[in-house]
């Protein structure tokens, strides 16, 4: 095959492999000596495929049989191997890179080389790098390899395209990961559809490891996207984080700085305090501005990763008052023409639930919903 083919690799994706066949198992009884024989059979099946697999990898080496590229075959005589030049291939490990437990035979070369599968009597290209914009690289994650194709090299764009096989003909599984930078915006996208920072740089911490993620007009590190829920909690109390108003679309709700506040929260007093709000055993923040009669209050925790609101509660007035007790309820009074209480528990993924309804005259009643205020802390950030 002329070294023209082979340059093609570099640019085109891989193909869809074809199919392999394979016969029905013999129905046996367990712990029968049938079923002895039958493992025993399989394993020698299992060693002779590994050995076949061995030889083809060595005559492919050898350059006595061409490899498949799709439709096309190359031999490696038509690679330049083992030469001082960055576009040169050389002869790299062997390793299960298709969880098939037979392993696959790596070209070190440009953009990460190229994996070979031996199965079916035949060599094949599990895996192509093709360019810049899909370098190729494997890792390991909950015991099993991942390839994956990768562009971190170009500005104002970082996209990850992860693969598992079951078997180079068996494509069990994809993920794709892409990061997008214009001007002051930055677009996350988790298998095609977009997704919030928290959401991208955890799916990303769990594969890689840390991710980070810049504000691009301030140029400073927001924060840590694997970062624990506290980190989470503290980013928000340093303003550097903002979470989404559950019931107004489009609006930002954050600690907000003095300049921020209207007329109505002059002077105002920030406070927080930690509950577990939903009985999940992790503290939710609590997180007031008040300014009598003024009073905003959020309840934040965190869902998948991602700092979320709650449930937010405002006021202007003296007849609307509302607060958490230290055991993981929510109250709020409204006292127009006549008093009403209302008390709110939170699910695990932080709806709320109206439990229970007081009005006068049940005063004893609510006093077994009755606790004590938490412990707030002053926010003189």
């Amino acid at each position: 095959m002329k070294k023209t083919i082979i340059s093609m690799m570099m640019v085109v994706v891989v193909g869809t492999l074809l199919a392999g066949c394979g016969g029905k198992e013999p129905q046996v009884e367990s712990g029968s000596i049938q079923d002895t024989q039958v493992t025993v059979e399989s394993q020698e099946i299992e060693q002779s495929g590994k050995i076949e697999a061995d030889a083809l990898l060595d005559q492919f080496l050898e350059g006595e049989i061409d490899a498949w590229y799709g439709e096309d075959t190359f031999n490696i005589s038509d690679l330049q191997m083992d030469v001082e030049d960055w576009a040169s291939y050389s002869v790299g490990e062997r390793l299960d890179l298709d969880n098939d437990a037979d392993n696959e035979q790596i070209l070190n070369g440009p953009y990460g080389g190229i994996y070979l599968d031996a199965s079916d009597g035949k060599v094949k290209v599990l895996a192509c790098g093709e360019g810049t914009a899909r370098n190729l690289s494997y890792i390991y994650f909950d015991g099993e390899v991942w390839i994956v194709y990768y562009d971190d090299m170009h500005v104002g764009r970082a996209c990850y395209f992860l693969e598992k096989y079951y078997g180079a003909d068996d494509l069990a599984e994809t993920i794709s990961l892409e990061r997008y930078e214009e001007e002051d915006c930055v677009t996350y996208y988790l298998n095609g559809q977009e997704v919030s920072s928290s959401i991208y740089g955890n799916e990303y911490e769990k594969f890689f490891g840390t991710y980070e993620v810049y504000d691009p007009v301030m140029d400073t590190e927001i924060v840590d996207e694997g970062s624990s829920v506290e980190e989470l909690y503290e980013a928000f109390l340093s303003n550097e984080i903002s979470v989404e108003n559950p019931y107004v679309d489009g609006d930002i709700l954050s600690v907000m700085t003095d300049e921020d506040y209207n007329g109505e929260f002059d002077g105002a007093e920030k406070r927080y305090a930690f509950v577990d709000m939903n009985s999940d055993e992790q503290e939710e923040l609590i997180f007031k501005i008040t300014a009598s009669p003024s009073e905003l209050m959020m309840i934040l925790g965190v869902v998948e990763g991602e700092l979320i609101c709650f449930d937010v509660m405002e006021t202007h007035t003296n007849s609307i008052a509302f607060s958490v007790y230290d055991f993981g309820l929510a109250w709020k009074d409204e006292s127009y023409d006549h008093f009403v209480r209302g008390i709110y528990h939170y699910g695990e993924d932080g709806q709320p639930s109206l439990i229970r309804t007081f009005t006068e005259g049940d005063e004893a009643s609510m006093e077994t919903f009755a606790g004590d205020e938490p412990e707030w802390q002053e926010l003189d950030k």
